[in-house]
């Protein structure tokens, strides 16, 4: 009786108390707190099915969602490791990469190649069976020159002979023919011939600073192309009257520019970024003044001077800079 007696005397609050429950505190005159119905609903029979579903379906959208927030993160993270880890190049090595791959491409699709001097061969045509002599004549000229553009260019990887232009068959019959010159057979092959095709590959320099006096008469500040260099591919093919006739349309060596791009020999860029070329070349302008440089020298032989020699000086006059370029800088308020 002692024992039950004890637990009868125990307040509520201290029972509470005993099972590890704070207890209640209650303030004097404290008016007990009105539910609403739902709240009185949640009391007397607890929380509905729907009710329940649809917490657990936002605890899941949210978890979802610090879950896609976290993947993003960590893929961020890992680009720009990425970017830490890809090495700086330099922008005019790159740019002779590609230019290396351009002949390697001509070199390998030889199919192409015939192609294109089949169809250069048939502007021709019209003319050739009319002045075989004349045509036989300008073919070891232009295999004489031919010679002197290897020599120039020995051991060195910016000359390069289109597959399709057989030289060295064009060679042996050549010979053959000085040996012969009544020879019918090799008087038509040699006028049938494929013409001469080759590549020029060229480094340009400007180093009159041309286009550096022309940031200075517009105004504009360019970070930094100071030491500009433009990596430039010629496809060169020689018509069956060169050099001996002048102002005709098939005397004139055919030049086109197969590759160029120009950049700040010092400027870098991640091994896996494309930048456009720094300068715009007005190519049209460029290829008829070309032209007219042909029309000058010939009958003298004509491809170094004018590819080489005259382009090396007056290349940067037929340019004008790139301003979305990132080497180049806003232009200067001139208010």
């Amino acid at each position: 009786m002692a024992a039950r007696k004890s637990c009868t005397h125990m307040t509520w609050a201290e029972a509470k108390a005993k099972m590890g429950e704070a207890p209640i505190t209650k303030k004097k005159g404290e008016k007990p707190k009105k539910l609403n119905h739902m709240e009185k609903v949640i009391a007397k029979h607890g929380i509905s099915s729907d009710v329940q579903a649809k917490e657990k379906a936002m605890r899941k959208q949210e978890q979802r969602q610090q879950e896609k927030l976290q993947a993003m993160a960590e893929k961020k993270a890992l680009e720009r490791q990425r970017l830490v880890a890809i090495p700086t190049v330099s922008a005019h090595e790159e740019a002779k990469k590609r230019r290396r791959e351009i002949i390697d491409a001509l070199k390998e699709n030889e199919d192409d190649d015939k192609v294109k001097v089949k169809e250069l061969s048939s502007l021709f045509n019209n003319e050739i069976e009319h002045d075989l002599d004349a045509i036989i004549e300008n073919k070891e000229m232009q295999l004489s020159e031919l010679m002197a553009l290897e020599a120039i260019f020995d051991e060195s990887d910016e000359f390069h002979l289109r597959t399709a232009s057989d030289i060295e068959t064009l060679r042996q019959c050549s010979e053959e023919y000085m040996m012969d010159p009544d020879a019918t057979s090799l008087r038509k092959k040699i006028v049938q011939h494929p013409p001469i095709s080759f590549l020029i590959c060229l480094d340009l320099k400007d180093d009159e600073s041309i286009m550096m006096s022309a940031t200075a008469a517009a105004a504009l500040d360019v970070a930094a192309a100071e030491e500009l260099v433009s990596s430039l591919l010629l496809d060169i093919t020689l018509p069956p009257y060169y050099p001996s006739r002048q102002m005709d349309a098939h005397s004139t060596p055919i030049v086109n520019v197969a590759f160029e791009y120009a950049t700040d020999e010092k400027y870098e860029v991640k091994a896996d970024k494309v930048v456009e070329s720094l300068v715009h070349l007005d190519e049209k302008s460029l290829l008829e003044d070309i032209q007219k440089q042909f029309d000058q020298i010939q009958p003298d032989f004509a491809v170094y001077e004018v590819c080489v020699t005259w382009l090396t000086e007056n290349f940067y006059n037929y340019c004008t800079w790139n301003k979305h370029h990132p080497l180049f800088a806003a232009p200067q308020d001139e208010s």
